[in-house]
């Protein structure tokens, strides 16, 4: 398929992955066994240049995360928890609190959007009422849960919390904070109650 890849950039048939750190990556790259190296040690960039190495580098960085999971039946298999925790990602605030880079890409969840743009962009970037959906919708299914009163206790909590028991917002949850706050006076834990505002990011504050 001519069209598969873009006009000029090469298209890779396979592509194999070694976790390899320190010097056995530096050995790996001058030896050619390895083509590319990510996530390389800054202190170990001049020993790849003298290899013939490029060096490219992202502001956003490159980490990302791996799940691993021991226990086959976490929650964490059903398709619908992984798409309701991805929306529920505010990547952008990620980008400006932790890395201060207001303009980093958030196009996907792959590890190399801080480095290359061409990967398609997401849909959607944040969803939180879609997140709830997916996330009651799984509740829902009578299947969710090994335990025999499961259903029972959802019941129970619905009727007694109604069905958004998590709202979302300062202001849907401002009553509870302030609560918090003046407990924390009374009990010596802060010398003076103060705003709610204070505890969150201001990109919060209007929610």
């Amino acid at each position: 398929n001519e069209a598969y890849w873009m006009p000029g950039r090469p298209c890779l048939d396979e592509l194999n992955g070694v976790l390899s750190q320190g010097q056995n990556a530096i050995n790996g790259f001058t030896s050619g066994q390895f083509d590319v190296i990510l996530n390389a040690d800054p202190g170990q960039f001049d020993q790849f240049k003298e290899a013939g190495g490029q060096m490219h580098t992202a502001p956003s960085g490159d980490q990302f995360w791996m799940v691993l999971p021991k226990n086959l039946n976490l929650p964490w298999n059903d398709v619908r928890v992984r798409k309701a925790m991805s929306l529920a990602i505010d990547r952008p605030a990620v980008n400006r609190i932790i890395y201060n880079d207001p303009d980093g890409w958030t196009g996907n969840d792959t590890h190399m959007n801080g480095v290359n743009k061409e990967f398609l962009p997401r849909p959607v970037e944040r969803d939180i009422d879609e997140a709830k959906r997916q996330a009651y919708g799984f509740y829902d299914d009578s299947n969710y849960s090994l335990m025999a009163d499961a259903r029972l206790a959802l019941e129970g909590e619905r009727r007694d919390f109604g069905d958004d028991p998590w709202t979302n917002g300062l202001a849907a949850n401002r009553k509870n904070l302030e609560r918090f706050i003046g407990y924390s006076h009374d009990q010596r834990l802060i010398a003076a109650p103060y705003p709610a505002e204070r505890l969150f990011h201001e990109s919060t504050h209007a929610s």
